[in-house]
């Protein structure tokens, strides 16, 4: 991993796992909602990231129950699901 600059962002200008989570959040989540909790194996998620071209992603999901569908931006030729875990 790079080292992290002043903004908080690492070398390259990537945020870390844990900040892309927290930026989600902060942008998704009205106040007044509940949280939304989704378990996903972690190699299933590395497969579906590995498999998309580009440096950018999207991730899209519904609710705490449904798969999640990764596809890079703006496309639709290839979209890959990736089913939850059960907690």
């Amino acid at each position: 991993m790079g080292t992290s600059g002043e903004n908080g962002l690492l070398a390259g200008g990537y945020l870390t796992a844990t900040q892309a989570i927290q930026h989600i959040d902060d942008q998704l989540s009205p106040s007044n909602a509940s949280p939304l909790i989704n378990a996903f194996q972690a190699v299933n998620i590395l497969v579906a990231l590995s498999a998309v071209d580009g440096s950018e992603v999207e991730i899209g999901v519904t609710d705490g129950n449904s798969s999640c569908l990764v596809r890079a931006p703006g496309t639709t030729s290839a979209r890959y699901v990736v089913m939850p875990m059960r907690l």
